[in-house]
């Protein structure tokens, strides 16, 4: 399980680095890591660290969410924070909204929500991938 979710991570790494246009010695360098790590990231065989993650989002304004379990639009607004798209947090819009500009604008925020994301996605990878299916499953 554990192993599929990487690969799809790793997609999703590529195909963000396509859309920004750069070579994979490139996208590393800018994050500051090895070819070979990301490499690794890209096939699935590593998980990414968390200062991986957050250079992402610094450095390309890619959403970490995205980036993880494939939710919400690949890029948030590099001017204002707002994503680039509207998403409907149901119930949690606002607070949502409030957390992705307190992210911009907070070095701190983005380490503290960030990690607490990814403590939450690795700890509970099973409940969220069925949520997923179930919410997918109300679409069609």
């Amino acid at each position: 399980m554990k192993e599929e979710l990487l690969l799809h991570l790793g997609s999703r790494v590529i195909e963000a680095r396509g859309k920004l246009g750069l070579k994979q010695k490139d996208f590393a360098k800018a994050l500051g890591v090895s070819a070979s790590y990301l490499s690794d990231i890209e096939l699935g065989k590593t998980r990414p660290s968390f200062d991986f993650l957050i250079s992402c989002y610094s450095k390309y304004k890619l959403n970490i969410s995205w980036l993880l379990v494939g939710d919400g639009p690949m890029f948030l607004d590099r001017e204002s924070g707002k994503k680039v798209c509207e998403y409907d947090f149901g119930d949690q819009s606002e607070v949502m909204h409030e957390m992705l500009g307190m992210m911009e604008k907070s070095k701190y925020c983005r380490n503290v929500l960030a990690a607490s994301l990814l403590r939450t996605y690795y700890e509970n990878e099973t409940i969220i991938k069925r949520d997923l299916k179930r919410e997918t499953d109300k679409l069609d």
